[in-house]
């Protein structure tokens, strides 16, 4: 049975107005749609697609999940070794912004309010989710899909 509390905090976590600035954010979907790359539903369906087969929610996805591996096992240092790796994953200035923006707010917020510990102020969004995911005792598999519905 799932603990009703993680789910609230999930749900937090992942809402539009949890306030680490993901509404600015799009991954380039506005530009697409105003290129007109994307027209249609079925051109979103694909290009969402794409994210999560190849693109950058796919690699986040991989450095969540082992992140929160590593938080389980107590490896700081190979944390902040993942950090490195996943900065380096970031194709463009603004996608690096994206990830650390959002990251920086997170840990701000869940450190506030949760009192929650980070062996870095400067993780990308995915570590710091997962670290603050695995603080709470919320399982991998719940983590990894709320955070992919975000």
């Amino acid at each position: 049975m799932k603990k009703f509390s993680n789910i609230l905090k999930l749900l937090t976590w992942n809402n539009q107005s949890f306030p680490i600035g993901s509404y600015s954010f799009s991954s380039g979907l506005e530009f697409a749609v105003e290129s007109k790359i994307i027209q249609t539903g079925k051109e979103l369906e694909y290009w969402l697609n794409d994210l999560l087969k190849y693109g950058s929610l796919h690699s986040d996805a991989l450095i969540l999940l082992e992140a929160w591996k590593l938080a389980n096992k107590k490896e700081n240092k190979k944390i902040n070794n993942l950090n490195s790796f996943s900065i380096s994953l970031n194709q463009s200035y603004e996608k690096y912004i994206e990830n650390y923006e959002q990251g920086k707010s997170f840990i701000k917020i869940t450190s506030d309010a949760w009192n929650h510990k980070f062996q870095s102020k400067n993780l990308t969004f995915p570590l710091a989710y997962a670290s603050s995911s695995y603080q709470e005792n919320i399982k991998l598999e719940d983590t990894l899909i709320c955070y992919l519905h975000a």
